[in-house]
């Protein structure tokens, strides 16, 4: 899950605890302003955990040592406090705590962390020594200290090859050992051969740390690769800062605004490099002109904002060997003067705004491997020519205008196609998945028509044909030894037929998507064979018959929708077997008997749709964890709402409309937490509505169910000094008003009534119009009135 890099507020949901499965949860630099909850330490499967540049305050859970599977842990510039926890032993790649208010002694509860590379605890309130235990970290390369109230002797780091931070701290070396090196204005002789260790032998120096712009780097070894992503560069970086012979510079992940062209120009006097990475910054203006990069095999622009067309600028760049200008805002032209050696293997330019025909002299480019022109604003058919690129392995180009048919021999050589979210027409060419390397195929969201090709290879493991207008059977499919396929997806065609039992054969199938077709027939039983599939979606066909107890078998499936078919069995009880179900859709199938006793033991569901079928009976007690819906609506329930509903503390909606339920509207319905909407239509449910909270929709159309308007709502207007008026006086007042205009209104009223027919129809007519309304208001006014009297009692 990656939300980082938005506005969002509030809190991490307790609900995200149920996430067992989740790996990576990044929501850094939003705008959350709660405490970290200890139900994180939930997720058992998460490496990666970064809430940096947030607003989250209080202490860090001391659960979170029960991660133990994470790797890295970044929550750093919040306004966490207190003492650090124990810290999960797997922790690896960093632990950032930097720009806190943590404080005090740097706890030994960082002592096992063996495995970890970056430790990051610069700008907090730690005080007192340095730990030596922190130089006996085997793994540690860099450790940031850096403004702190540190003060003391410093442990022994260099031994070990550690680079250590401690600017702004009171220890004794005064300025560090980093700072030494790095501005070149300290004396490294002091350093007892230490720097010649560090780096005289280094193939790759990896630096992650924050610095201020124009770092001047002075390495006087021979060093392959300059690595200085994560330094949090800003504004520029000026070459003349840079005097090493390097065969790679990577500046990505930092926050430059701009490169000078001095910069780009002395880079290509650098002897012998050939890899350029500017990747991931806020680099923006027209693309830098590269010239004199003779050597220069591989640039990466990507994430960025460069605009404006690409001309001549990279004219220069005369052996590239892969260039990726992905995720920009380029405009114009798909470039195609991409270095006279036409080496060219890899050209990624995706998420841009490039217009136009994909130019043919990008097809004299035989040596290309990759071809990324996804998600730009291409046009018009692409050449024949693209099939004889025999070296092409991976062609993306969905996302596009693109029409016209698919050209045959498209595929002969590749392993991935993607050809998705464009306008092309005709039939699939009968060679399109033959290719003995082919391994992914997506040309869903087009406008193809047609059989599916009886041909197709056996190394496919991803086919997507969805959302087009393929017609036939897919018996052919079926037939194909596809014991490689992971994800089949066909949905939104006019494929028909039954659904072939050969697909059980599929043992690798953990994806299959056949709804929204015209199958027909009987769900087949070996597709309970299919134990690695996790989504099984079938909806919005004409399938008949029951549920085959079979299915019970597929323990890992995660998602079964079955929705708008003919199925007119029982919800067999052994569906509770699948332990790992989240969302169950029946709706709208002819469903009847009742729902089993065993639906409770669905631990992992949160979504339940049974509406619109024929079932009946009591209702049994439902998953805990149900969240999104439980939608019971349209069928034959009977009697009063059952307490079995009471524990759904965290369900947003729940629809029992359209039934036979009677009795009152229960009070617990009312304490449900999470409930945003409440469908209660169309029952003959009776009595006074209880008071739901504000924010919690609730629909009794078709009830006999009386709903009083909340005491605030009864007069929105008045003053906060009126609030506490007695209403009996009031009331009082009414009633004996009323008793004296009473005579003279009677004749006044009803002598014309007498005397003239039209006049009288028309007054019964608008008085059983008003009647309801009258007697609501009384109601209203006496249950004020008792309640007056209650409380003064």
């Amino acid at each position: 899950m990656k939300l980082q890099s938005n506005r969002l507020t509030g809190e991490i949901p307790p609900q995200y605890s149920q996430l067992g499965k989740l790996s990576i949860l990044n929501i850094n630099r939003n705008s959350l302003n709660s405490s970290i909850p200890s139900a994180i330490s939930s997720l058992g499967n998460l490496t990666i955990l970064d809430l940096r540049d947030n607003r989250f305050d209080g202490s860090i859970p001391d659960s979170i040592g029960n991660l133990n599977s994470l790797m890295e842990l970044q929550l750093g510039n919040n306004k966490l406090s207190g003492k650090i926890p124990s810290m999960p032993g797997t922790l690896q790649i960093a632990l950032n705590l930097s720009r806190n208010l943590l404080d005090g002694p740097i706890p030994d509860t960082l002592k096992g962390l063996s495995a970890l590379e970056v430790l990051d605890l610069s700008h907090n309130k730690f005080t007192g020594k340095i730990p030596l235990f922190l130089a006996d970290l085997q793994s540690l390369t860099l450790l940031l200290l850096s403004n702190n109230t540190l003060w003391g002797n410093r442990p022994n780091f260099h031994q070990r090859g550690i680079v250590v931070d401690t600017n702004g701290t009171k220890d004794f070396w005064g300025a560090t050992f980093l700072s030494s090196i790095l501005t070149g204005e300290e004396d490294t002789s002091d350093f007892g051969g230490v720097y010649p260790y560090l780096y005289s032998k280094a193939t790759e120096i990896q630096i992650r740390m924050m610095l201020t712009v124009r770092a001047k780097i002075l390495i006087h070894a021979c060093v392959h690769v300059l690595r200085l992503s994560f330094f949090r560069f800003t504004f520029s970086i000026g070459a003349s800062y840079i005097e090493v012979p390097t065969e790679s510079l990577d500046v990505s992940k930092n926050s430059l605004t701009f490169i000078p062209d001095g910069f780009i120009r002395d880079c290509g006097g650098i002897n012998g490099l050939k890899k350029l990475n500017f990747s991931m910054n806020r680099l923006s203006g027209f693309l830098p002109t590269f010239g004199n990069f003779s050597g220069l095999q591989y640039l990466d622009l990507s994430f960025n904002s460069f605009t404006g067309g690409i001309d001549s600028q990279l004219n220069g760049l005369v052996g590239i060997r892969s260039l990726n200008l992905s995720f920009n805002q380029f405009i114009g032209s798909v470039p195609s003067q991409l270095g006279k050696a036409m080496a060219l293997e890899e050209l990624e330019l995706a998420n841009n705004q490039f217009k136009g025909q994909i130019t043919e002299e990008l097809m004299n480019y035989t040596s290309l491997v990759l071809l990324d022109l996804s998600s730009n604003q291409l046009s018009g058919s692409f050449s024949d020519r693209i099939g004889q690129l025999s070296k092409l392995e991976t062609l993306l180009l969905s996302s596009n205008n693109l029409i016209g048919r698919i050209p045959e021999n498209i595929s002969r050589y590749l392993g991935s196609l993607n050809l998705s979210h464009n306008k092309f027409s005709g039939s699939i060419p009968s060679d399109l998945l033959s290719s003995p390397n082919l391994q992914y195929v997506d040309v869903s969201h087009n406008l193809l028509e047609g059989p599916i090709p009886s041909n197709i290879s056996q190394s496919l493991i991803w086919l997507r044909l969805g959302s087009n207008s393929l017609d036939g059977t897919i018996t052919s499919l079926a037939d194909g030894m596809l014991s490689k396929l992971i994800y089949l997806e066909l949905e939104n065609n006019r494929l028909n037929g039954s659904i072939p039992p050969k697909l059980g054969t599929f043992q690798s199938l953990a994806l299959l998507n056949l709804a929204q077709n015209q199958f027909s027939g009987p769900l087949p039983k070996v597709l309970g064979n299919l134990h690695q599939l996790e989504v099984m979606e079938l909806q919005s066909n004409r399938l008949t018959g029951e549920i085959p107890q079979q299915y019970s078998q597929l323990q890992k499936l995660s998602i079964l929708d079955m929705s708008r078919n003919l199925l007119n069995s029982s919800i067999p009880s052994t569906i509770s077997r699948l332990g790992n179900l989240t969302i169950l859709d029946l709706r709208d199938n002819r469903i009847d008997g009742s729902i089993p006793d065993s639906i409770g033991n669905l631990n992992s569901l949160i979504e339940l749709q049974l509406g619109n079928n024929n079932l009946s009976g009591k209702l049994p007690i439902m998953p805990s964890n149900l969240q999104i819906a439980l939608n019971l609506s349209r069928n034959l329930f009977d009697g009063p709402i059952p307490d079995t509903l009471e524990g759904l503390s965290a369900l947003e909606v729940l629809d029992l409309s359209n039934n036979k339920f009677t009795g009152e509207i229960p009070q617990f319905l009312t304490e449900l937490q999470n409930l945003t909407l409440l469908l209660l239509s169309n029952n003959p449910l009776w009595g006074i509505c209880p008071n739901f909270p504000p924010w919690i929709g609730v629909d009794t159309d078709g009830t006999n169910v009386l709903i009083i308007p909340h005491e605030e709502d009864l007069s929105p207007e008045k003053k906060p000094e009126e609030e506490e008026e007695d209403p009996l006086p009031n009331a009082l007042y009414f009633y004996i008003s009323f008793a004296l205009s009473y005579p003279l209104g009677f004749w006044g009223a009803c002598a014309p009534l007498l005397l003239n027919r039209n006049w009288r129809r028309r007054y019964f007519t608008f008085l059983e119009t008003y009647i309801h309304l009258g007697l609501t208001k009384l109601s209203e006014i006496k249950i004020r009135m008792m309640k007056c009297c209650y409380c003064k009692s």
